[in-house]
């Protein structure tokens, strides 16, 4: 990986390493460049070659994450899904308080930001969701689900 940001690690642990740098790093060369063996719907550089589709369902579900890996360079895709991280904690934080003013309207003031914020810094967030960040779409999506169409 090469680069640190603060200290001596990199952002570089646990499934981001072995899971989501090779997918996310091959899913962004076959957009791009169109990537040799491989196509859209089988990867013939992984093992004896496996099938794609399970993969972008799982890891591409939400809107976020692909258009902030097409946005950066390669050799920055760690930075990327950490920066669709901060952004999908961001929505999160963003969507509870539009649900809460759509609860009660007269709540202003710093109380409803305090509680959408810390909805969104709950946590789940930093036990499980920034390590599977496909996860993190729920957390802004689930107040949006609320809100009336």
């Amino acid at each position: 990986m090469g680069s640190t940001l603060f200290g001596i690690y990199d952002g570089g642990i646990h499934d981001f390493v072995y899971q989501y740098l090779p997918f996310y790093s091959r899913f962004r060369d076959q957009i791009l460049q169109g990537s040799g063996l491989s196509g859209p719907t089988f990867a013939w550089n992984l093992g004896l070659g496996i099938s794609s589709i399970p993969d972008y369902a799982t890891y591409l579900g939400g809107p976020i994450t692909p258009l902030v890996l097409l946005l950066v360079p390669r050799h920055q895709i760690i930075a990327a899904l950490l920066i669709g991280i901060l952004l999908k904690v961001a929505l999160a934080a963003g969507f509870m308080r539009l649900f809460m003013h759509h609860l009660r309207p007269d709540f202003t003031g710093i109380i409803p930001l305090i509680i959408s914020v810390g909805y969104a810094c709950s946590s789940w967030v930093f036990e499980l969701g920034q390590f599977i960040p496909q996860w993190l779409d729920v957390l802004y999506g689930v107040p949006l689900l609320f809100l009336p169409r």
